[in-house]
């Protein structure tokens, strides 16, 4: 297992302390999420200490600021492979890594709208384009209120044929779902959970060993998932928060925690 560093519910400045920390001793994001007002956004993360390709990673940025950073990489030779938003369209709060990496095919889209699978402008209609098109959805994100939800996302190429399927809604919505896919050996690879604690995630076929998935639980019941986990030679590699408050859901309530032992 790699040496891993993981927090949850630190602060924009927390977490960009934690950044120019660990990326100077080899250290590398495999998991961001923010979540929460975007006044006092709080951020989770994984980091595992390995070799790679180089990266960067932006946090707290305006979606004007956030598309200028993006196209900037991009030309740089960046391809997005994490997306975390929070806040109202009007407000809205990005974060997101981008790594140099080789992939033939790719897209990502944000301010998204719920739609219909024809409308290119939506999360059903770019789900619907992926799966046409052999891509494969790496990093999914909802924001907004009930009222205008959006959705962001990356989709890579597919280039290993994995079979992949895209739900949404609420905690017992998504154990149902959840169950239903362990049975024929499809795990959650991301999962996103909105303002009002809709959970957007993506299930599929490929395999990352023995692991454990929970969602809609507290800080306290993530920290006491984490030690019994991490004691038992395992390592989070997915944790997403979500909510409006940092008394209600931030930073914890409403994760989904997987583990790998590899």
């Amino acid at each position: 297992m790699p040496t891993f560093i993981a927090y949850h519910g630190v602060t924009s400045e927390q977490h960009q302390q934690e950044v120019d920390r660990l990326a100077p001793m080899g250290f590398r994001p495999i998991s961001l999420s923010v979540s929460g007002d975007p006044e006092d956004a709080r951020y989770a993360a994984v980091w595992v200490q390995r070799l790679g390709s180089a990266w960067v990673a932006v946090h707290g940025l305006h979606a004007t600021d956030y598309q200028r950073r993006f196209d900037e990489l991009v030309s740089q030779g960046f391809v997005p492979v994490q997306v975390s938003v929070t806040g109202s369209l009007a407000n809205a709060r990005f974060a997101a890594v981008f790594e140099q990496i080789t992939v033939s095919r790719w897209f990502a889209r944000h301010g998204l709208v719920w739609g219909d699978p024809n409308n290119l402008d939506s999360i059903v209609g770019s789900n619907v384009l992926a799966a046409r098109d052999g891509f494969v959805p790496h990093s999914l994100t909802v924001y907004g209120d009930t009222s205008d939800r959006r959705f962001a996302g990356i989709w890579l190429d597919n280039t290993n044929a994995v079979s992949w399927s895209w739900w949404m809604g609420d905690g017992i919505f998504h154990q149902r779902i959840f169950d239903a896919f362990a049975s024929v050996d499809m795990r959650p690879a991301h999962v996103a959970v909105s303002s009002d604690h809709q959970f957007l995630s993506v299930f599929t076929d490929d395999r990352v060993g023995q692991y454990w998935a929970r969602h809609g639980i507290t800080a306290a019941d993530y920290q006491q998932e984490f030690n019994t986990r991490t004691a038992a030679g395992l390592m989070p590699i997915m944790v997403q928060g979500g909510g409006t408050q940092v008394n209600d859901i931030i930073p914890c309530q409403g994760i989904d925690f997987t583990s790998l032992n590899d």
